[in-house]
């Protein structure tokens, strides 16, 4: 290992200022150029240095296959010539290797802006494991929960743990920012036993101290952010107006003024909370007539914006792993809008989610069966390009199917998306006969003519309207308590 205090005598002019930190000569120092504390982990431990910014960088540049933390900040080899040394306190160098042991990148949002962290493949493991309610991307992959132990995190780069996750507090003593945030107090009310005691003067100063932990949160999030766009040039791209993501099932296009204007001024009238509605086109080309998706991102108040929209970045990316997620119906609604259910680049990851989470008996490419209750099954149709939704026929314990809507957009009754049916379905017809969901019955004009001409559906009809009548007097009786 290169001699680095032989080094610096030799080749530094303030090599005065450059001591161990056993015994600082305290006047000298104030008396010369700002210092930084420089901590190069070695054989013996760590040695601790203190440098001009000119000698910092000079001592950077000379560092092969380190890693470089400034003021705890991981910075990428290419970074280095854009660190503003002369505002840098601190620099601490890191082996890549530790004992023949690799090390994984961590990066974990926060209310800090993100901390990075680097763990051996054993404590990255343990470490992810401990995650509650978080996405996690290996190597900017999200991997579902489920298969987080089926990782081979000896082959892994890095890992980043994104929105919802609120980390970093835990034992520490908390700033009144991430107490406002996460909704611990609201400003200086009076606790239990304690008053606020503090002149106006110094609530004043509490106050921008506030606004500048959110900006400082907001600087740390952009590298992040940064990172991730430059680690996928072919994914993410800015184009003229729009920020780009080109998924594995879609393309995606979010306004740039979207973003930028409220981020800006968040207080002004025009502003708004959360992400506007998304384009989705599909993946081959961009069309005129797209549909559109409100995705948002369940991050917690303390997390920055930038994180956040770190975190929607990603999610898009890995669009065939978000797909699947419960609470992401807007994304699949707008993607079955794009491509219909025939044959596309949805089709395995849609049929996949449809048969995992409903009762589906069979999937074909022109229709799928529902499991109902009473031994009713219901058949949803798709794929003839002269119906704009969808056409629903039933049967009733194996027998001949009965058609009952040529054409669901057409039908006066609003059905939703094809996952609503589905839901709907499932429940049906237990749900229509106890007045659960007795609608249908009323405002379908498909199920209105069956059930003059269909004995069976006549039946359904009346034990609905039995059913709705006894609930319609029940909640009569209980305002008659009150007159």
């Amino acid at each position: 290992m290169v001699d680095v205090s032989k080094l610096w005598r030799a080749k530094s002019p303030t090599y005065r200022g450059v001591k161990k930190m056993d015994k600082p000569n305290k006047n000298e120092n104030k008396q010369q150029t700002k210092l930084i504390r420089i901590e190069i982990a070695d054989a013996s431990g760590h040695q601790t240095l203190m440098l001009s910014p000119e000698d910092t960088q000079e001592l950077v540049e000379q560092q092969d296959q380190k890693w470089i933390f400034v003021d705890n900040m991981l910075v990428r080899e290419g970074d280095l010539d854009k660190v503003n040394w002369s505002e840098a306190d601190s620099v601490r160098v890191m082996p890549g290797l530790v004992g023949g042991a690799k090390l994984i990148r961590i990066e974990i949002a926060d209310a800090s802006g993100h901390q990075t962290l680097m763990l051996s493949p054993e404590d990255t493991q343990e470490l992810v494991e401990q995650q509650d309610q978080k996405w996690i991307f290996v190597d900017n992959m999200l991997v579902r929960e489920g298969d987080l132990d089926k990782v081979n995190w000896s082959e892994a780069d890095s890992v980043r743990v994104m929105p919802g996750l609120v980390g970093g507090a835990d034992g520490k003593t908390k700033t009144l920012l991430e107490e406002i945030l996460s909704k611990e107090k609201k400003a200086f009310e009076d606790e239990e036993g304690k008053s606020w005691k503090g002149s106006r003067n110094e609530r004043v100063d509490a106050v921008i101290q506030c606004f500048e932990d959110s900006i400082d949160s907001n600087k740390a999030a952009i590298s992040l952010l940064k990172s991730v766009i430059e680690e996928n040039p072919d994914t993410v791209t800015i184009g003229r107006n729009y920020l780009i993501i080109l998924g594995d099932l879609a393309s995606y296009c979010i306004l740039l003024s979207d973003l930028l204007i409220p981020f800006h001024n968040v207080y002004s009238s025009r502003s708004h909370s959360g992400f506007r509605a998304i384009e989705v086109h599909p993946k081959d080309r961009w069309v005129r007539n797209h549909h559109t998706a409100c995705i948002q991102v369940d991050s917690e108040n303390t997390i920055p914006s930038l994180d956040t929209l770190t975190g929607l970045i990603l999610g898009l990316v890995n669009d065939k792993t978000t797909f699947s997620q419960d609470n992401m119906e807007p994304l699949r609604s707008a993607l079955i809008a794009t491509y219909g259910l025939c044959k596309s680049p949805i089709s395995d990851v849609l049929f996949e989610y449809i048969c995992s989470k409903f009762p589906i008996t069979n999937y074909t490419d022109s229709s799928v069966t529902v499991k109902g209750t009473n031994g009713w099954k219901w058949h949803v149709g798709f794929g003839d390009p002269e119906i704009t939704g969808f056409g629903l026929s039933s049967s009733i314990n194996g027998g001949t199917k009965r058609h009952i809507v040529e054409n669901t957009h057409n039908d006066n009754l609003w059905w939703g998306d094809f996952e609503t049916i589905i839901g709907r379905l499932q429940d049906w017809p237990r749900d229509i006969a106890s007045g659960v969901d007795c609608d249908v019955i009323y405002r379908s004009n498909g199920f209105a003519e069956l059930c003059k001409t269909s004995p069976v559906f006549s039946n359904l009809a009346k034990k609905a309207a039995k059913s709705k009548a006894a609930e319609d007097y029940e909640k009569e009786s209980i305002w008659e308590l009150f007159d």
